[in-house]
């Protein structure tokens, strides 16, 4: 009987004779496992046996998950050993000699890690995992490190995959996972294989799996470009509606009133007019609002109101425009709208998220061309009424006769 994976062969016998299943169960010895069994007739016999120690077999199957993020690359690795014809008292694995040192490698199931060592042997570091008792069959071991990884520019990024060391065959499976905040690109990697491969995994991937990979012995190889995507700033305003109503002279003179429902937390809002125009009036929250001017442009505060969630801003000005006679090309602009925090901060467009422009033409004349950016429809119910902004443009215009209104327009 030979234990301790021991390997016992007869060198020389002398008056032994081999025994048979049946001889062994007759003197009680086919309970025991053993390789061969003798019997004596005399006392008169001899034996030489060769004992040597039986190697032991081990294949490895290899399960890499890695997690880009803007700061690091987060590495989890399964390595399965099954090992044959022997028990071992420790496996091994290796990672590229750039990986960190600070490796956490810890058992799965029924293997317990004693202790861990690496060395590095060919430009790979070597770790060397012993056991806390001999052992064949299944070992698995689960092996997590960090390294940093800066993604404030396009880096290229070779991912560092364990391979088993001192084995006879080993296969692995891959699977990278993004990161909102980053665009990752694949350039190398093995062929891809289909999710199921993760299977026996301990490890479940997430929502931001980017693709499964699947390889054969070394040939694992895979690289991918990471950079940051741009950063855009999101709009603490909002136009939730704006309506406006444009009456336009043929004497190269025209009014517009214009109303905007506002979703803001901003100090100021920035408002640029169509060239040569005049401001005639600008009305916040049913108050009226003293406007700053800063070149072309104009400021309005937006003192801070706890009970209206939506600010109500209106305004009206005046713009020249051409002379129509019979028929001419008028262009018609509405104001635009910016964002400021406050009054040395940079600018940002408001988005518009409904709008409606009223154009009321003259008498005898129609839109025959519309270049502008805006489509017309049919007569819709305004939140204006018609009437009363006439007669705020009349006393805003001091008395002056209301002009007859025509156009094209363009936001």
């Amino acid at each position: 009987i030979s234990e301790d994976d021991l390997l016992v062969t007869p060198e020389s016998t002398e008056g032994l004779l081999v025994m048979n299943a049946d001889e062994k169960s007759r003197f009680q010895m086919a309970e025991y496992d053993t390789a061969v069994a003798y019997r004596f007739e005399s006392a008169d016999w001899k034996a030489t046996m060769n004992v040597t120690k039986t190697q032991p077999r081990s294949v490895a199957q290899l399960l890499s998950f890695f997690q880009i993020s803007p700061d690091a690359l987060t590495s989890h690795s399964e390595v399965t050993y099954d090992i044959k014809q022997a028990r071992v008292q420790g496996v091994a694995f290796s990672l590229p000699e750039s990986t960190p040192t600070e490796v956490t490698v810890r058992g799965l199931g029924d293997t317990a890690v004693k202790e861990t060592s690496n060395a590095i042997v060919d430009g790979r570091r070597v770790w060397t995992v012993q056991l806390a008792e001999r052992k064949a069959g299944l070992v698995r071991l689960a092996v997590d490190f960090t390294q940093p990884l800066n993604s404030e520019k396009a880096t290229e990024v070779t991912l560092p995959i364990a391979r088993g060391h001192d084995v006879a065959y080993q296969s692995g499976t891959l699977a990278v996972e993004g990161h909102p905040e980053l665009e990752v690109e694949m350039t190398q990697s093995p062929r891809s294989v289909d999710i199921g491969e993760l299977v026996d995994a301990e490890y479940q991937v997430g929502k931001r799996l980017m693709g499964v990979f699947g390889y054969v012995g070394t040939v694992d190889t895979a690289a991918l470009k990471v950079s940051r995507r741009p950063v855009h700033r999101l709009p603490t305003t909002i136009v939730e509606r704006a309506e406006l109503v444009t009456l336009i002279s043929v004497h190269g003179l025209s009014q517009t009133a214009a109303r905007f429902k506002l979703r803001t937390k901003a100090a100021y809002i920035e408002m640029q007019l169509p060239d040569d125009a005049e401001l005639w009036s600008v009305i916040l929250d049913g108050k009226p609002a003293l406007p700053q001017r800063e070149q072309d442009k104009v400021l309005i505060a937006l003192p801070p109101n706890q009970q209206a969630s939506i600010r109500d801003l209106q305004l009206v000005f005046e713009t020249p425009t051409k002379d129509v006679l019979l028929r001419g090309e008028i262009d018609v602009l509405a104001p635009a709208l910016f964002e400021r925090d406050d009054l040395e901060s940079g600018n940002m467009p408001i988005p518009i998220a409904d709008l409606k422009w009223d154009l009321v033409l003259p008498h005898g004349y129609r839109v025959a061309i519309n270049n502008g950016n805006l489509q017309s429809s049919g007569p819709n119910d305004s939140a204006f009424t018609l009437k009363g902004i006439l007669a705020g443009l009349w006393e805003l215009g001091g008395g002056r006769k209301p002009w007859i209104p025509i156009s094209s327009m363009a936001y």
